[in-house]
Formats: C-alpha cells, sequence, structure tokens
C-alpha cells in the first residue's frame, strides 16, 4: 500500500509540476492557480527542517503548531505524525508535508476567490 501511495504521489507531483509550468497568468487565480502557489520546494524543505529542529530540541508543541499551521490537519492527526517523525527517512518526510499543504490549498480554493 505504502509503495502504491509514493506512486501515486510521484504522478500527481509531475501533473502539478507541469500544470505549474504550463498554466497562463490569466489562471493564476482559478481554483488551481491558487493550490499551484503553495507548491514551492524550497517551503516544504524550510518545514521539514524546522520540525525535525523542534522535536530534536524537545518542543514538540512548536513542531504541532507549525505544522497545523502550514497544514490545517486535525491535533490528533498531527500527534500521530510527530510520534513517528523520527521513523521516516527525508524523502517521506517532504512528501508528506508537500502533499498536505496542497491538500490545505485545494481545500481553501474549494471555498471560493481569495
Amino acid at each position: 500500500m505504502e509503495q502504491e501511495l509514493a506512486y501515486c504521489q510521484t504522478l500527481l507531483g509531475l501533473v502539478l509540476d507541469h500544470f505549474g509550468r504550463t498554466l497562463s497568468p490569466d489562471d493564476r487565480n482559478s481554483p488551481l492557480g491558487r493550490v499551484l502557489v503553495v507548491d514551492k520546494p524550497a517551503e516544504t524543505e524550510r518545514v521539514v527542517t524546522e520540525v525535525t529542529r523542534h522535536l530534536a530540541t524537545r518542543h514538540s508543541d512548536l513542531a504541532l503548531r507549525l505544522l497545523r499551521e502550514e497544514t490545517g490537519l486535525a491535533w490528533d492527526d498531527l500527534y500521530t505524525l510527530v510520534g513517528d517523525w523520527a521513523k521516516l527517512d527525508t524523502e517521506r518526510k517532504k512528501r508528506w508535508v508537500r502533499f498536505a499543504r496542497l491538500a490545505k490549498a485545494a481545500r481553501d480554493a474549494s471555498r471560493g476567490p481569495a
């Protein structure tokens, strides 16, 4: 199951990368455009690095708060994630953060114009 999820995330990443390069400027405020604007590798890297640093210094509260701000996910899900964070490799952490941020942007975009 994990392998299939990783494949789907990779495929979705390719599609989003393509749309990010080809979406016309007029469509940047469309729901898809508002989702694509948050798909920034440097931001994903920053979140993963900060969460890892917070957890390494035993500041799980800061890690949880950052993940909540970035993903909008339920606290219960975030507590589970933080508990398993050390078990995840860096690439899996990046994938998780990237797609959780995209999911939040999609939820926000579906509510209407920014």
